[in-house]
């Protein structure tokens, strides 16, 4: 991101000071256990249905993967009535039994907790918040190497798998990784870049 800004507006690198989303503090403190809202294994992505977020790949990935596992695909973001959507699953020859649609939710965290696999199929980001609630939690991550933020977040966090943008037969491939959590204080180690109290000593030093 600092190149891009280098790039797009002139400034030189002496100037520019990287400052990342911060990890929510109370995440920190999220226990490593509780509710799962969905029995039978699955796994998780919080996104719209636009353009940018290519759900056509996830679901291309989804629909031709062997999924020996016996995994659902749930969303958080996608209403169970939206008809472009639905469109689509038929198109791939998926039903509702194995894709679900949970539409907005404002807190997500026990459905990343519960799940086997957070996925994100993105075009581009700028930094996916989602991403890193989900490493946050020690969840293992398959997501596209897209232009934008992410990159950073994997640097630092390695239970993470990458694919390149729209290749859904790659996708397919990784999302057929059995389930392997991080624990949570290995999790918030690797993150220490992503932490609040980093965010706030980063930002003293700026106006100080």
């Amino acid at each position: 991101m600092a190149n891009d800004i280098e790039k797009l507006l002139g400034l030189p690198r002496s100037r520019i000071t990287r400052i990342y989303n911060p990890i929510e503090p109370s995440l920190e403190n999220w226990p490593e256990s509780g509710s799962t809202p969905i029995s039978e294994p699955y796994l998780f992505m919080a996104a719209t249905f636009r353009p940018q977020k290519d759900l056509e790949t996830l679901v291309a990935g989804f629909a031709c993967c062997d999924n020996k596992l016996g995994r659902r695909l749930v969303i958080a973001g996608v209403r169970p009535d939206d008809a472009a959507f639905n469109q689509l699953l038929v198109r791939y020859n998926l039903n509702r039994g194995q894709v679900i649609c949970l539409g907005f939710r404002k807190d997500t965290y026990d459905l990343i907790r519960g799940s086997d696999l957070c996925v994100l199929t993105s075009k581009y980001e700028g930094f996916s918040n989602f991403l890193l609630e989900a490493a946050a939690l020690g969840k293992h991550i398959v997501a596209t190497n897209c232009p934008g933020g992410n990159a950073e977040l994997f640097h630092h966090y390695e239970n993470s798998s990458t694919f390149a943008v729209g290749d859904h037969k790659r996708f397919a491939e990784l999302i057929e990784q059995p389930r392997q959590d991080f624990s949570r204080s290995k999790a918030i180690s690797a993150l220490d870049q992503f932490s609040f109290s980093t965010f706030i000593d980063k930002f003293r030093a700026i106006i100080s």
